[in-house]
């Protein structure tokens, strides 16, 4: 790693708006996506990038609160795969009340994270009586909610047309957040 770093024996540059990340194109070509170059218009900073190229070579990678939003979408977006689990998995190690509604929103963006979203929607749906959010979520993500497995599997009597008739009922009178929509219905079944 140090040699990388010291751009020894290198044969690759990624340029990150004015700084340089020396690499290999041997390494980079196990990874789908650098077929591209990285550019300004990346929106990436050098940190970012720096922490995936470093963990492309050494596997490893500090991942913090301050960066895992980053890092997630950039290892979706170049197909890291290893890197965009670790991201996804450090997310749903600390889905709470307070940003449940934040993971599942990232999910509309990145949607591949699929693991996120499960364990967003499932915590959502083992903790509504505690969850107070204004967090506005689009209507797909409420509908998928209202008709997911776990909560068909709590209650007996829903079909699809009941969540989406729900959900109608839900828009037209303009439901203003996530938990008074889940709270409404989980009341009126």
């Amino acid at each position: 790693m140090e040699r990388l770093l010291a751009g020894e024996s290198t044969d690759c540059k990624i340029i990150v708006r004015d700084r340089t990340i020396p690499t290999h194109k041997l390494i980079l070509n196990d990874f789908p996506y650098f077929k591209i170059k990285f550019d300004e218009q990346s929106g990436y900073n050098y940190e970012i990038v720096s922490e995936m190229v470093k963990y492309m070579y050494s596997f490893k990678v500090k991942i913090s609160t301050e960066n895992v939003e980053d890092l997630l979408k950039i290892s979706d977006e170049y197909e890291v795969a290893r890197l965009f689990e670790k991201a996804q998995k450090f997310i749903v190690e600390r889905i709470g009340t307070e940003n449940v509604f934040d993971c599942l929103t990232l999910t509309e963006h990145i949607t591949n994270a699929k693991l996120l979203k499960s364990a967003s929607i499932d915590y959502i749906l083992d903790h509504y009586s505690e969850l107070e959010s204004e967090k506005k979520l689009s209507w797909d993500l409420l509908k998928e909610i209202l008709h997911h497995e776990k909560l068909n599997q709590r209650i007996t009597n829903i079909n699809a047309e009941n969540a989406d008739e729900l959900l109608d009922i839900a828009k037209m009178h303009h439901v203003k957040n996530m938990t008074e929509a889940v709270k409404n219905f989980m009341n009126q079944v």
